[in-house]
């Protein structure tokens, strides 16, 4: 899965790039309006400020994800760890031998 994902991540990036280049012979200008202020420029300065925004957004997105999943980890190993030494205690247990009862079978 995580092939089909990186391998769409590329194709986007590709299909942005040769937009870029096709589009860096015209002077193409555009405006984009933020806030109250409104910024006036080539249209690919504004497409690669919204690359690296999403970049940077997508990196500390994914710094959190992998954050709470280390987390996680640590607790599973934590609850492994005690349920190890419950069982290795329960394993070190003497035997406890039932005594015969005094009832005669048969009667």
């Amino acid at each position: 899965m995580w092939v089909l994902r990186w391998f769409f991540v590329v194709l986007i990036m590709l299909l942005i790039l040769a937009f870029a280049v096709h589009n860096m012979d015209k002077e193409q200008t555009t405006y984009v309006k933020i806030g109250p202020k409104t910024y006036h420029g080539p249209l690919i300065y504004f497409l690669f400020a919204a690359f690296v925004i999403g970049t940077l957004v997508w990196f500390l997105v994914s710094i959190f994800h992998v954050l709470q999943l280390h987390s996680k980890i640590r607790t599973a190993e934590r609850s492994n760890r005690k349920l190890v030494e419950e069982l290795t205690a329960l394993r070190n247990l003497p035997l406890e031998e039932e005594e015969p009862s005094e009832v005669p079978i048969g009667e």
